[in-house]
């Protein structure tokens, strides 16, 4: 909370914000921090390929994404698989 407060007061105005596990749970304190400071908030899908990454696993993390509030959503390419 404290990091943003301080970031966006020193002009930092748009925060990605990843979980390395893609589990939204994990980014839904920082992701209202930053929307509580009037910042943009980016939530963000590290993209990865495994037999467990369906195309449906990908379009319901976007969902419960969504449902944090996110202004805008990335897709982490870590690897440069994409």
């Amino acid at each position: 909370e404290r990091f943003v407060e301080r970031a966006v007061k020193n002009g930092m105005d748009v925060f990605r914000v990843f979980d390395a596990m893609n589990d939204p749970r994990n980014m839904k304190a920082a992701l209202q921090a930053v929307r509580s400071h009037g910042a943009h908030a980016q939530g963000t899908l590290s993209y990865t390929t495994s037999p467990a990454h369906t195309l449906q696993t990908w379009l319901d993390l976007t969902e419960q994404l969504l449902e944090t509030g996110v202004d805008s959503i990335a897709i982490k390419d870590m690897s440069g698989i994409l």
